[in-house]
């Protein structure tokens, strides 16, 4: 059975109230999410030695979170990664988006939206309708975030979006993981990627289109290895 409790995590420098869902099952499992961005703020996890570990990296409150640029644990979106020369061709019409980094487009503004939210059973979901032309998109969009956690120890991620228009959409997670949770870097976690390729950016980490295969590169993980062994 997992209980789910709402508490107050502060107010943006806007003075918006933002609220912070707390999920805990029956292992002694906690996850913390906010309705600021649908961040997951913390996993606290049980380690071998019985004491509980958070395992995401995080801020303490919501100025952190305003004045980052990390973007730890937030929902991604419209487009998560970048966007070259903050443009692109739909249907034939040019559709032209904020620059927000350099000459380029990333990510897109949900990750510091305030996003309506609910507990449902065992689920927080998270809405919010982006409207037509927002950031320049096309398309009222209508978007559904639910987060589960579960008796297995198991975090569950559900993106739904309805639009009225065609357009783009890449959504992700932006959770920077280290299991250890203490702070230390994480080139001595080991890893294992079952992925043959690997997109090629270029120096702007722009993608280039190009899908290479990862065979001689460092970012061969295929077989798994400490994630510091060839790139240090």
């Amino acid at each position: 059975m997992v209980k789910i409790r709402r508490v107050s995590f502060g107010k943006t420098s806007h003075g918006d109230t933002v609220s912070c869902y707390i999920l805990e099952n029956s292992n002694g499992m906690r996850v913390t999410a906010l309705d600021y961005g649908c961040i997951l703020q913390s996993i606290l996890v049980p380690a071998k030695d019985g004491r509980m570990v958070d395992v995401v990296l995080g801020y303490d409150d919501i100025r952190g979170y305003e004045e980052g640029n990390c973007s730890f644990g937030a929902f991604i979106g419209r487009y998560a990664n970048r966007i070259k020369g903050a443009s692109f061709e739909l249907n034939g019409k040019t559709y032209h988006l904020e620059k927000n980094i350099g000459n380029n487009h990333l990510h897109g503004i949900y990750s510091r939206q305030i996003f309506q939210s609910s507990v449902e059973g065992d689920s927080v979901a998270f809405r919010r309708i982006s409207p037509d032309g927002e950031e320049g998109y096309p398309g009222t969009l209508s978007v559904e975030v639910r987060y589960t956690l579960r008796d297995d120890n198991a975090i569950v991620l559900e993106y739904q979006a309805t639009t009225d228009a065609d357009t783009v959409l890449n959504f992700t997670n932006h959770s920077y993981f280290n299991l250890n949770g203490d702070g230390k870097d994480v080139l001595g976690h080991h890893l294992q990627l079952l992925s043959d390729c690997v997109t090629e950016v270029n120096e702007e980490t722009v993608p280039t289109g190009r899908i290479l295969s990862v065979d001689d590169l460092p970012l061969d993980f295929r077989q798994g290895k400490r994630i510091g062994q060839d790139i240090c």
